[in-house]
Parts: C-alpha cells; structure tokens; sequence
C-alpha cells in the first residue's frame, strides 16, 4: 500500500491580496488578559462581549 498523503496549502486571497496574520503575541495576550478581567468583573455577563472582542482582533489582523 502507498503512502498517498499530500501536503495542501491554503492561501486565501480577498481583493487581490494574500491574507496573512499581522497581529504580535502580546497585543493579543493583552486581549484576553482584558477579556478575562472583564468576564471575571461581570461575573461572566460579559463573556459574549469579550469573546468577540478577541475574535474581532484576529478577523482585523488577518485582513
């Protein structure tokens, strides 16, 4: 039996240009410390709220 695996690369491309991450590590701890703050204030009222706010950086930085 052969092995057939292949390597795929996914590239999405969005106006004519390359989608790639733009975003450091610590801007992005920085957000979820803050999430995590704001969740743990709130007594958890605010986890929608700071999920998105994380999950909107990483759609801004990847476009």
């Amino acid at each position: 039996m052969e092995n057939t695996s292949k390597t795929v690369e996914y590239r999405e491309v969005k106006n004519g240009k390359q989608s790639f991450f733009d975003g450091g590590l610590a801007q992005f701890i920085g957000y979820l410390i803050l999430g995590i703050i704001v969740t743990c204030i709130t007594f958890g009222i605010c986890y929608p709220w700071s999920f998105t706010m994380i999950y909107n950086w990483q759609i801004n930085t990847l476009l």
